[in-house]
């Protein structure tokens, strides 16, 4: 039975329930503080609500130490986990099953220079680029609604309003012990550029040999069109050179002779 505090209603009528087998009935005076009782009814075993009572005290303050215990670690805990997202060289976050941002480590706010716990929730997404936050936004949303990993590219805007390129991943937690999803973000942004810059060399590279190939062709067609227009001319010359030789061999000189061979 509930029991109302703070207010002054003696000998109500009461069942306590420790277990689902043991119960006592019993008279009490409701005090401010708490509740006396009228009488010490016996259990059917013969043990005292009283005896009762204290055993239940006894037992709740153990628990109330092991709970601290366990409290005190989890803090110790937090701390380290905090200590060490600090330590890294990223923005870490840990996101709730629905995708909104709990905690966001404090690389978050010297790179941003936003006001504390700006960022959390959804509010992240006000310091994306405009260009990307859709698209970011929409691949957030399917990798919460289907459980899948997390991983993008976007621009983040700094704290002097300039945009830097960030890689960020994140991933669900592996089993049901944990509840948030846990992230990073790197600043990607000289490897993004260097990476652009190379795909624009290859890009230009593979149009310069577009350009060889076609080159190479077209000399190739003029070879073969300048070798066929020279094959008639030139069984013209040694056509006359070999009638020359013939009509004339008898009347020629051997220095002669030999012109005409070297000719043809």
């Amino acid at each position: 039975a509930a029991i109302e505090r703070g207010q002054h209603r003696p000998k109500q009528e009461v069942i306590l329930n420790f277990k689902a087998w043991e119960s006592y009935e019993c008279r009490i005076d409701v005090q401010p503080d708490g509740f006396v009782l009228i009488g010490d009814p016996l259990h059917q075993e013969g043990i005292s609500l009283q005896d009762r009572l204290f055993e239940v005290n006894n037992q709740l303050a153990t628990v109330g130490r092991e709970l601290a215990r366990k409290n005190r670690e989890l803090a110790q805990s937090e701390a380290r986990y905090r200590h060490l997202a600090a330590s890294v060289p990223g923005i870490v976050f840990a996101t709730s099953p629905d995708g909104y941002t709990e905690y966001i480590s404090p690389q978050w706010y010297s790179y941003t220079g936003a006001d504390s716990d700006s960022g959390l929730g959804a509010e992240w997404l006000d310091w994306v680029h405009p260009e990307d936050r859709n698209d970011v936004w929409q691949k957030w949303q399917a990798s919460v609604r289907t459980g899948a990993s997390f991983e993008v590219e976007f621009r983040l805007r700094d704290a002097n309003g300039n945009y830097r390129w960030f890689l960020t991943r994140c991933v669900p937690p592996p089993d049901d012990t944990l509840r948030s999803w846990s992230g990073a973000c790197i600043d990607i942004h000289e490897r993004k550029l260097v990476r652009e810059r190379l795909e624009q060399t290859a890009a230009e590279l593979v149009e310069r040999s577009e350009e060889l190939t076609r080159s190479n062709q077209d000399l190739q067609h003029f070879t073969y069109a300048v070798s066929h227009d020279l094959q008639e001319p030139l069984r013209s010359i040694t056509a006359f050179m070999q009638l020359l030789s013939r009509k004339y061999e008898n009347q020629l000189e051997d220095q002669a002779k030999e012109y005409i061979r070297e000719a043809t």
